[in-house]
């Protein structure tokens, strides 16, 4: 329908090939792109809420730059320039590989967050970018989901951000187990209003049997402490390809 967007992804986990959909797609429109009976995931956005994109930074997160969707991009594709880049403004939901090849091999840097210039002068990886990737990063990559039994029953999920017992909707001092992803943490607070007795949990934990630590946290904290990762050569990924329909396919 007129105001909504849709991009659809070849694999599971938005991987793969991918395509953006303004517009009503009919199948030999799909077809014609290799996108007929192929996906596996989506996402649907209303365009009042428009695509996430990351921007490339020839300077300090100023000067010349270029918004990137999710998808893949040679040094060609960089319209910001090979070698050029100086730092990446990362939206929350994406994450961005910077390759030193453009055949996507090579030293890289992974980041869900906004890394400044300083940051990659101090990692070797200032004006060495020849190749961008940016990727949707899972749903469940980005909360803490807490549990009234272990790991079942009521359950809650919480983005970073503080929770006092009014907010905790699984009930008050009900919490038995929780999930934390890799690059969140979580302060247990024993009192309300993030008060009393606490202890900080960064990995899946389960507290059912634990006299002392079951139903006893009434508030906390979800933090996300991930940091950039800069990794040695990698294998060639494949290219993800974003095709926009910009008008109703003709029949």
């Amino acid at each position: 329908p007129e105001g909504w967007w849709v991009l659809l992804f070849e694999h599971e986990g938005f991987r793969g090939q991918s395509l953006l959909l303004t517009r009503d797609a009919d199948p030999t429109y799909l077809r014609n792109r290799g996108f007929d009976n192929q996906v596996s995931s989506l996402v649907v956005g209303d365009t009042r809420d428009p695509l996430p994109q990351a921007i490339v930074y020839a300077d300090n997160l100023s000067g010349a730059s270029q918004k990137l969707s999710p998808g893949a991009y040679e040094h060609p594709d960089l319209e910001v320039g090979n070698n050029t880049i100086s730092s990446v403004s990362v939206p929350r939901g994406l994450r961005v590989t910077l390759f030193e090849n453009s055949d996507f091999t090579g030293r890289t840097l992974v980041t869900t967050k906004t890394v400044d210039a300083e940051f990659l002068k101090a990692h070797q990886f200032n004006d060495i970018t020849s190749a961008v990737q940016v990727q949707w990063r899972r749903p469940e990559e980005m909360v803490v989901t807490i549990f009234s039994e272990r790991f079942e029953g009521r359950s809650q999920k919480l983005e970073p951000g503080r929770y006092e017992a009014s907010k905790l909707t699984i009930g008050p001092k009900a919490l038995s187990s929780l999930r934390v992803p890799k690059g969140l943490r979580v302060t247990l607070f024993e009192a309300d209003k993030l008060n009393g007795i606490n202890t900080t949990i960064e990995r899946d934990t389960d507290f059912t049997g634990k006299k002392m630590l079951d139903n006893t946290f009434a508030s906390l904290i979800v933090e996300d402490i991930s940091e950039p990762e800069v990794t040695a050569p990698v294998a060639p990924v494949a290219t993800v390809v974003v095709d926009t329909v910009t008008a109703a396919p003709e029949n």
